[in-house]
């Protein structure tokens, strides 16, 4: 949400009769095997199979991981900024890529020191 405040998050929920209608048209324009009807078009399913498909079949790149942790990482340092906490004391350290052992588990490190 490129830096969007929390309050301007809680203002982009979707409602939820809202819900199926947007997860509908994502489905549509999702470009993977869907099941057709006899008129070959893609056939109407239930939300929770449109989401199983859809999160079996999403693809996510290391450079949007990238993007997502940094993101992650300024919004918690403006909400620290906002707290009037001197930006000269908020420092961002590096996103960490996920390792190559298959053993990782989504996760947040804040990490505070004196100095």
């Amino acid at each position: 949400m490129n830096g969007a405040t929390a309050d301007q998050a809680q203002a982009l929920a979707v409602s939820e009769q809202d819900y199926p209608v947007l997860l509908k048209a994502v489905y549509k324009r999702a470009d993977f095997p869907k099941l057709r009807n006899l008129m070959g078009l893609a056939k109407d399913i239930s939300v929770p199979e449109m989401e199983g498909l859809l999160l079996a079949n999403l693809s996510v790149t290391e450079s949007a991981i990238q993007a997502l942790a940094e993101q992650r990482g300024l919004a918690v340092r403006d909400y620290l900024a906002s707290l009037k906490l001197p930006m000269a004391r908020l420092f961002l350290g590096a996103a960490k890529a996920v390792p190559e052992d298959g053993k990782w588990q989504p996760r947040a490190e804040l990490n505070l020191a004196t100095h």
